[in-house]
């Protein structure tokens, strides 16, 4: 219940910018409730893990690094925790664009196929201009979800992303590790790779365990 009182806020939301139409059409795109960062979720405790969490938020705001942040360690030592914070810590500052913190505890979380949508759904709800290019794509694509990843970044991430010139954004997905896929994970950021370069105010911050397949 708290998850879809937070899906209908967001569209109350975007209701000030869009018609009862479009909402109706982002509704369509397929998501994984509970996904996203929530506050309630626990981080890092406080004073701990600072040296790591500084560096971080020093990247995000450097548009000349990076653009991607990979932060890999074995199971345990506290990804997760980082991630966590690094979302708070990016919403307080106006930088977190949409995250997807994946868990093999539920279906939806695991699935390679949900990543982008759900993304994409975040996004939509939380910037008008990406909303308005995003609606059209939706309703030439209604079977996005089972398309292939290259298509799904490309149609409901990139494209979208291009008519967000002048917004500068994190995205953070989290345990990477735990989808379970018939397409390895790796061939996300292999994906991402290939489109970073197209959308230069974007950053991505992906946390998973060091294994042969990612």
């Amino acid at each position: 219940m708290q998850e879809a009182g937070q899906i209908f806020l967001l569209l109350v939301g975007a209701q000030t910018h869009s018609s009862t139409a479009e909402l109706l059409v982002l509704r369509t795109c397929p998501y994984a409730p509970g996904a996203g960062y929530q506050d309630n979720n626990l981080g890092c405790l406080t004073g701990t893990r600072v040296a790591i969490l500084d560096g971080i938020e020093s990247w995000a705001r450097d548009f000349d690094k990076s653009p991607v942040y990979w932060l890999n360690g074995l199971a345990g030592t506290g990804k997760s925790a980082i991630a966590q914070t690094t979302a708070k810590r990016l919403l307080a500052d106006g930088m977190l664009g949409a995250s997807f913190f994946c868990s093999r505890d539920f279906k939806d979380r695991c699935d390679l196929h949900l990543i982008f949508p759900t993304l994409s759904f975040q996004l939509a709800c939380r910037y008008p201009g990406f909303r308005s290019a995003l609606i059209p794509l939706l309703q030439l694509n209604p079977d996005i979800k089972s398309e292939t990843l290259y298509n799904q970044m490309e149609t409901l991430i990139i494209t979208p992303l291009r008519e967000q010139k002048d917004t500068s954004m994190v995205i953070v997905i989290d345990a990477l590790d735990e989808c379970t896929d018939d397409e390895p994970e790796s061939t996300i950021l292999s994906i991402m790779g290939q489109f970073i370069g197209e959308i230069p105010h974007i950053k991505f911050f992906i946390t998973g365990q060091p294994e042969p397949r990612i």
